[in-house]
């Protein structure tokens, strides 16, 4: 019979409080490995002790059903043996047979009340049943026999957590190091129970860190220490507790994926992309490591290897509503549109069930000028998922450049009525009145509530400070257009207002400087829409008239 791994049992004898996925790199000890029974107890002898040896060999096997066998067998030989009966407790208890466990583990204490092991075992297995209390009345028995025995603090820590009662679970583990001033153990649960409360972030590094003088190998606390370091961004010194993990233990796929997002965080791309690449030398179906590297190279503007890398993401992975909409927008930087709709096209016919592939077909139109074709493509997702928020607004977006700007609004009043607190809803609203002058103060309602929904949005600001210039308020629109441009650096349409604003203040000067810098902006897509050439002209033709 193959062991229960993930049984409660085997659970409660490793004891592996987890920190987080970095537990990956070193995994909590197996049963087999943290064995119940030392060497200094008595073990079989005589005829007894060949059915033990048996039952050893057949443990070793995960074979539990012999290993029960023989272990029964042994105490025929030897009926009055402790340790046979602790030993057959334990498997039993191992197979999720808690009763008869139980049994045994008492028998075992009728012949040898002074086992403090024994207590320990009994412990678990009221643990296992939800006896809470019997539980802690028996590792008190545990550490009354055997002081320096650590496990059976930590059990008794480990109770209390499940009762909710940390302050007794840290009485627990500090009363092992009094018994014990270098448990490494000790110090290890110490940091796990203070980095349950992230006020105690630094109470828990500090113990992390003294398991870790004490033994620095010690995988548990090394991840542990390394996970807080994570959670509060402090990538250098996580980078570090990961690569002494990593020198541990070398070809862990997880870690070396950590690893590398690690050195994504910090912006080091090529070390990144070098952690990425041995991660997938040693698992070249890992699609999470091809995600991350066609990421990479998409950053770095490698598109034929960002393309090469997310191509390897099969249909079915959690990470391909991810991958294949930016599949599509590599083939268009490529400059390979008819490349983009073809696999736009196959990706939906295998997975019509992710909208973000409509809307990346759709831009894919949108960039040729197709805008018709745009708009068809988004209805057709919307037949799929009526009220999709996202979808409406694209709509509504390819709607107005269209030049259907009456259908344009009532898409995006539509998506208002599916969701009132739409801030890029009321803001595309209220700037299409704006920039037409048209309702002046039903926009600058609208935009005030869409700046209070999304009060660090660039955009949005700038949206405000046109319909106060617009209002006559010039003074007012420039002083938004400011905090919009730092929250939105070298976005052209805030610059081309900038501009606007100084003129109408009679600023040529500062409005040359900002149409300028508006001009330089809107070159740098190299696959402009229609849409975007057009405002590319509209600046150029305002610095002409100022330099005329």
């Amino acid at each position: 019979m193959q062991r229960k791994i993930l049984s409660t049992w085997v659970l409660l004898l490793s004891l592996s409080v987890p920190a987080a996925d970095l537990t990956a790199a070193g995994s909590a000890p197996s049963a087999k490995t943290n064995q119940l029974f030392n060497s200094s107890e008595v073990e079989p002898s005589g005829n007894s002790a060949i059915h033990y040896i048996d039952a050893r060999l057949y443990e070793l096997r995960d074979d539990d059903s012999h290993t029960i066998d023989a272990l029964k067998k042994a105490l025929e030989a030897d009926p009055n043996s402790s340790y046979l009966h602790g030993e057959l407790a334990r498997n039993l208890a191992q197979s999720n047979r808690f009763e008869q466990a139980s049994l045994e583990a008492d028998r075992a204490l009728e012949l040898d009340p002074n086992n403090p092991r024994m207590y320990l075992l009994r412990g678990k297995l009221y643990s296992v049943r939800g006896n809470a209390e019997q539980a802690v009345l028996e590792y008190e028995k545990c550490i009354g026999q055997k002081s320096d025995l650590e496990e059976c603090y930590t059990m008794l820590a480990r109770e209390y957590v499940l009762k909710k009662n940390v302050p007794k679970a840290l009485q627990s583990i500090r009363r092992l190091l009094q018994a014990d001033p270098d448990s490494v153990a000790g110090y290890y649960f110490l940091g796990t129970l203070y980095a349950g409360d992230s006020k105690k972030s630094p109470l828990a590094i500090q113990a992390f860190r003294q398991a870790l003088q004490e033994d620095p190998d010690d995988v548990r606390s090394l991840a542990a220490l390394g996970q807080l370091y994570l959670d509060k961004k402090m990538y250098p010194e996580a980078l570090q507790v990961l690569l002494k993990i990593e020198h541990l233990v070398p070809h862990d796929i997880s870690l070396k994926l950590r690893i590398g997002l690690v050195y994504y965080e910090m912006k080091q791309n090529e070390q990144a992309i070098d952690r990425f690449t041995k991660a997938l030398q040693l698992s070249p179906k890992n699609d999470r490591v091809s995600y991350y590297l066609g990421l990479l190279e998409a950053q770095a503007k490698d598109y034929d290897k960002a393309r090469e890398y997310l191509q390897n993401i099969p249909t079915g992975s959690e990470l391909y509503p991810e991958a294949a909409p930016r599949l599509i927008l590599i083939y268009q930087e490529l400059g390979d549109f008819e490349g983009a709709v073809a696999y736009a096209k196959s990706a939906l016919k295998k997975r019509g069930d992710i909208p973000e592939l409509y809307e990346s077909l759709a831009a894919v139109y949108g960039k040729k000028g197709q805008y018709a074709q745009a708009v068809k493509t988004i209805d057709q997702a919307l037949k799929r998922f009526p009220n999709q928020e996202k979808l409406l607004f694209t709509k509504g977006t390819l709607l107005d450049k269209l030049g259907e700007f009456e259908k344009s609004i009532a898409v995006m009043e539509a998506l208002l009525a599916v969701n009132p607190n739409n801030a890029s809803a009321l803001n595309y609203i209220g700037y299409s009145y704006a920039d037409r002058g048209l309702k002046l103060q039903e926009s600058l309602k609208m935009l005030e509530k869409a700046h209070r929904l999304k009060p660090e949005d660039g955009f949005i600001l700038d949206s405000l400070a046109w319909v106060h210039y617009k209002l006559g308020n010039p003074t007012k629109a420039l002083e938004l257009l400011h905090r919009a441009i730092q929250l939105s650096p070298d976005e052209p349409t805030i610059l081309e207002h900038l501009g606007d604003v100084h003129l109408e203040r009679g600023e040529k000067e500062k409005a040359r400087e900002y149409f300028q810098a508006a001009a330089a902006a809107a070159v740098k897509d190299t696959n402009p829409e229609a849409r975007e050439l057009e405002d590319r002209k509209r600046i150029e033709s305002k610095l002409t008239k100022l330099s005329n």
